[in-house]
């Protein structure tokens, strides 16, 4: 049985998402542990590599076996292209099972096999016991029924087994074998899952409980990237990287004794966030960390149920700007009852910020969040423009708009807000560079926004 994990290939290149710098971590970990297990498991990350779909069929062609499991991963926004993707799969390999996992398969897993029959089976949530105990089953022909944690077909019938918890102990997941993909200048290393904070926007997809890996486990996997891989750059995932102090101090002390050959960043929540700490991270060789702010309306802010104060975000960008460590800063526009007022209210105090670098999103009602349901429901003052995943996408979705603030009018605050960080604060070489960088979703942002000032009636 030949299995293939596929980071599946996009129609086209619009956002930095779609060419990542870095390979797949959720494949990787994956592949990883199913050969620890011994199954012989290939990965193509086609984002990663740039692949074509045609690119990635030869690819797939050329590994070979009698018996071919290929498995996707989806978020929203690229369910329907991978749904797409394994359509293909079914017409060049007949008898292919084809599996897909990822957030949104976990958020809406019956919907998901309604909506696209050309996957076979489904794996809800964290994957990778459940992906050995499947593959056991089909290699031996076992009851799908006998694996918590899968969505299936049994006829016209969608089946949902019995739900899976969490890993406790992410030390048996362990860390990547990167051998798997072509070499990278950038590679992501996690540190932990699950979020305690219940944001409102966020499905808390790897659950409502922090859970870390060791510091042994983490360091191992430094020592082994420095030395073996040499990258330029290490990207730390994991909702806050000082979420435990005592595992963050560990892992800044190792770094001081490995005496990386790369830059590093990570994100925080702001509660965690001091000046010892930012100056440790500074020694160790951390380039910028990222902090999530969402709103400069501190109703807002209380009504997501984010848990921060304004005055600790400003506290963090100053104490950063102190330290000479850049920081950057995300917000949200369009939040339950965002008027023009809280909108600029956001723009305000990202101005007042004055981040390094900062995101400007517009809300996104993805499956498993409780704005999901409310924008449903049509609570909040929100009113679902599309029922196309392919428009769940910050950037450049189109996927809701608010009672008193209309799509172009939330498009036009963010591109206002992207405007005035740089001109308000005379950094007019600094927006000339984010231009310059983010030339190609400019393109497709400005040609998105255009079409829809000149032809209202068209989505995109």
């Amino acid at each position: 049985m030949r299995i293939v994990l596929v980071h599946a290939p996009v129609e086209r290149i619009i956002e930095e998402y779609d060419a990542p710098a870095y390979p797949h971590l959720g494949l990787a970990c994956l592949a990883t542990y199913a050969r620890r297990k011994e199954f012989d498991v290939a990965v193509i990350d086609a984002k990663f590599e740039r692949l074509t779909l045609p690119s990635l069929l030869t690819r797939i062609k050329a590994l070979g076996g009698e018996r071919l499991v290929i498995g996707l991963t989806a978020m929203t926004h690229d369910i329907t292209r991978n749904a797409f993707v394994a359509g293909e799969l079914k017409r060049h390999f007949p008898g292919v099972t084809v599996l897909i996992g990822g957030v949104h398969v976990s958020a809406l897993p019956r919907q998901t096999f309604q909506e696209f029959p050309t996957f076979d089976i489904g794996v809800i949530g964290e994957g990778e016991v459940t992906f050995i105990e499947l593959l056991s089953a089909l290699r031996d022909g076992g009851p799908l029924s006998a694996v918590r944690g899968l969505v299936y077909r049994e006829g016209p019938e969608v089946i949902l087994s019995e739900g899976r918890g969490w890993i406790d102990d992410l030390d048996v997941v362990g860390y990547p074998d990167w051998d798997l993909f072509p070499s990278a200048q950038e590679y992501p290393v996690n540190i932990g899952r699950g979020c305690p904070v219940p944001c409102i926007f966020c499905m808390r997809a790897s659950g409502t409980k922090s859970r870390f890996r060791s510091a042994a486990n983490i360091l191992e996997e430094l020592d082994l990237l420095n030395r073996k891989y040499k990258p330029q750059y290490v990207r730390f995932f994991g909702d806050d990287f000082a979420a435990d102090k005592v595992l963050t101090h560990t892992i800044l002390e190792g770094l001081s004794q490995i005496k990386p050959v790369f830059k590093w960043c990570a994100g925080m929540r702001v509660s965690n966030i001091d000046k010892s700490i930012l100056q440790a991270m500074k020694r160790a060789g951390c380039e910028h960390f990222e902090i999530g702010v969402e709103s400069g309306n501190k109703d807002i802010l209380k009504a997501i149920r984010k848990g921060i104060a304004l005055e600790k975000v400003e506290k963090a960008v100053r104490l950063a700007k102190e330290v000479r460590l850049d920081c950057w800063c995300y917000f949200i526009l369009g939040h339950p009852h965002e008027t023009e007022k809280t909108a600029l209210d956001t723009i305000n105090i990202l101005c007042k910020l004055n981040p390094t670098q900062a995101a400007v999103g517009i809300m996104v009602p993805y499956p498993g969040t409780e704005i999901w349901n409310m924008a449903v429901r049509g609570e909040g003052g929100y009113t679902l423009l599309s029922h196309d995943w392919q428009d769940y996408n910050k950037q450049l979705g189109n996927a809701l708009e608010l009672e008193h603030l209309s799509r172009r009018q939330l498009e036009c605050l963010q591109m206002r807000a992207y405007v005035m960080l740089f001109v308000s604060n005379f950094r007019f070489l600094d927006f000339l560079k984010f231009c310059w960088r983010y030339r190609r979703e400019a393109y497709f942002f400005l040609r998105h926004y255009l079409t829809r000032l000149f032809n209202p009636n068209r989505l995109k």
